[in-house]
């Protein structure tokens, strides 16, 4: 699986949620359908999804509020359903453990 951090951003959830939308539409117009998911364990979550034959994870959002990250990931999967292009069944927000960092993310097919 290809990683890359160089979109990662940091800030309060509605000062840069716009921004993350704006990738979003960018990705979705040469990938198709896009996950969004959030994790405190970033080498867990890649190895679990490139098992499961998703082929590029891309990092968007880094903050220490677990709050914030169930924010942005909420709102980002809600923007990507609304277009058409999420594959998250849910809105996100569950099953977090207490870590120092969180990262919101997406898969790309």
């Amino acid at each position: 699986m290809d990683v890359y951090w160089d979109f990662l951003t940091s800030g309060y959830p509605s000062g840069v949620v716009a921004t993350l939308n704006r990738a979003l539409g960018q990705f979705a117009r040469w990938h198709g359908t896009l996950y969004i998911g959030v994790t405190g364990n970033p080498a867990a979550r890649e190895a679990n999804h490139e098992r499961n034959g998703w082929g590029e994870m891309v990092y968007l959002y880094r903050t220490a509020s677990r709050d914030n990250a169930y924010a942005m990931e909420r709102s980002l999967i809600d923007h990507c359903r609304s277009r058409g292009y999420s594959a998250n069944a849910i809105r996100g927000g569950s099953g977090l453990r207490q870590y120092d960092i969180y990262y919101v993310y997406m898969l790309l097919e």
